[in-house]
């Protein structure tokens, strides 16, 4: 199965790699209807949340050089969660899903 599993809030399986792109039905609400199907490049995950890079440099060395220049400078840096739940390993997976909302 490609898309992420999890059980009473443990990760049971984790397909993707750092520097991976995800596909990630994004939303206003955290419970809210899905707005659109956007890509990201998977970073890590902490408890029931993915934590990924929201621009198109795909090399993982660059995002994390990136970061770490950017907390120094401006104590800030540009990465994203979503739930686990809304993350996918291929586009296609990610339309299917936002369709059936």
């Amino acid at each position: 199965m490609d898309k992420v599993e999890y059980e009473n809030e443990n990760i049971v399986k984790l397909p993707y790699k750092p520097g991976s792109k995800i596909w990630v039905i994004e939303r206003n609400d955290p419970a809210g209807a899905g707005v659109e199907v956007c890509s990201y490049r998977f970073l890590s995950v902490i408890a029931q949340a993915i934590v990924v890079w929201p621009h198109s440099v795909d090399d993982i060395i660059d995002i994390v050089n990136y970061c770490i220049e950017e907390t120094a400078k401006f104590y800030t840096c540009r990465l994203c969660m979503f739930p686990i739940k809304d993350c996918y390993k291929t586009k296609e997976e990610a339309d299917a899903a936002f369709k059936k909302e």
